[in-house]
């Protein structure tokens, strides 16, 4: 480092911790109404104007491209807000450096996986999908999926930075323009107009944030530089890789279960269902999701030794916040459920029971993510990958083989559920091996923990 580690007294003289937390929150939240808003008004639109069965072809293909954007991205978004909220102030320079690698990363990755779905969107639709027609909004895919990866990583640096006014900005106008380009798209040409208006947000969204982060690295006074950096090496085989690896599982688990789904009897309608429970259940996750970026970084920020006490405060914070939203979240859903569901249609109402499952799942999920971020943090990234992500994400794989082919979008919700509290179970014995303080993370580091 070039200077030593700043007391976060000094650094934020007229900012509480708990000011910072709530600043973030209400930031991320406007910003998030208008950007993951307009993503579930317009899956609304979409099942209205394109029908159960065009619906649920729209549902597989978005689920593919989601899958491939999170595969693409390496999880460098998570990573890179971790390591700029931990240098920004202490280590410009560094900042810069793992800022600019990761993006050459990022950059890499991104037009691999885009290219690879371009050359397969044929085999992919004949093949595996059995739908031919979907051929076409898998090639346009294959841009949306390369833009979103770059969006990704951009959200991630500005999240790192705390530059949450500036992210919310941003996030309202790409919310506002996806929803016209989408809505006016689909109108027009019907579901491969639906992708193409994916294209055109993805497109104004990139453009955006790119200069966004530039805007704030500007600010920031720090300079990105481009390179393969030989002392970033234990950020990467550390925290970087399994990471990534992480990303590697768990939508791809869930998109096997997608794919298993609409190969059976009347499987995209069944697809439809399943996909406007999940929609629903996003919603209940739409705040804690939310809290856990701001968490993330502030829990990164005061990673040293001498700020033990403002990161126990804060993951405690976090923690409860996130655990009684999602469960007054979930309680509500559960009682308006069937009026929602009608929102996408009348006949989605056959649907309920696969929204309640899905909302019971959704608590388990909100509340191990959150935990998860404890192990994580202290970069057990290994350990979080073996002992609690990769056996989540091969009961996804195991239950929904075994499930759907008897009950369909049930037996697909209830291997989700089954995984993600199974997931937490694991997740609160690990957390509680390791007591909620830097300073045993520092210890553990000092002697070359390998996990």
């Amino acid at each position: 480092m070039t200077s030593s580690v700043e007391p976060i007294a000094e650094v934020f003289p007229e900012r509480t911790l708990r000011s910072r937390f709530q600043a973030g929150l209400i930031w991320n939240l406007l910003g998030a109404i208008f950007n993951q808003g307009s993503t579930f008004v317009f899956n609304i639109i979409a099942a209205n104007l394109l029908g159960r069965e065009m619906f649920g072809e729209y549902g597989m293909v978005a689920s593919t491209l989601t899958t491939l954007v999170f595969v693409a991205q390496l999880a460098c978004g998570y990573t890179v807000t971790k390591y700029v909220a931990e240098y920004r102030l202490v280590d410009k320079e560094k900042t810069g450096r793992i800022v600019g690698m990761l993006q050459i990363i990022v950059l890499f990755a991104a037009g691999t996986v885009a290219s690879g779905l371009a050359l397969g969107a044929r085999w992919l639709a004949y093949s595996v999908l059995k739908a031919p027609e979907l051929r076409a909004g898998l090639t346009i895919g294959a841009a949306v999926v390369f833009l979103n990866v770059l969006i990704g990583f951009s959200m991630g640096v500005l999240a790192g930075f705390e530059a949450y006014k500036k992210l919310a900005r941003s996030l309202i106008l790409m919310g506002v323009f996806y929803l016209a380009a989408c809505t006016l798209a689909t109108r027009a040409g019907g579901l491969n107009g639906a992708f193409a208006g994916l294209f055109l947000s993805a497109l104004f969204g990139c453009i955006l944030l790119g200069s966004a982060v530039r805007s704030e690295c500007h600010e920031q006074h720090v300079q990105l530089r481009y390179g393969w950096f030989g002392d970033l090496k234990r950020l990467l085989t550390k925290f970087a890789f399994p990471a990534a690896a992480s990303g590697l599982t768990f939508l791809p688990a869930l998109w096997f279960g997608s794919a298993t789904l609409v190969r059976q009897r009347d499987g995209y309608v069944q697809m439809a269902l399943f996909s406007a429970s999940y929609t629903l259940m996003t919603a209940v996750l739409f705040i804690p999701n939310i809290t856990n970026v701001v968490g993330w970084s502030l829990l990164n920020h005061h990673r040293a030794p001498r700020h033990a006490e403002q990161y126990r405060s804060t993951f405690r914070m976090n923690l409860m916040f996130v655990g009684c939203v999602v469960l007054a979240g979930a309680a509500t859903l559960s009682v308006v459920g069937t009026h929602l569901l009608n929102w996408f249609g009348k006949s989605f109402a056959d649907g309920y029971s696969v929204l309640l499952i899905m909302l019971g799942a959704a608590i388990p999920q909100a509340v191990a993510q959150t935990a998860l971020q404890h192990v994580q943090s202290a970069e057990y990234m290994w350990t979080s990958f073996f002992s609690v992500i990769l056996p989540r994400d091969l009961l996804i794989v195991i239950l929904a083989y075994l499930l759907i082919p008897k009950y369909g979008a049930a037996g697909f919700a209830a291997a989700y559920a089954v995984a993600w509290t199974i997931a937490l179970i694991i997740t609160i014995q690990t957390t509680l091996r390791l007591r909620t303080g830097t300073g045993d993370f520092a210890a553990a580091q000092e002697v070359g923990t390998n996990v």
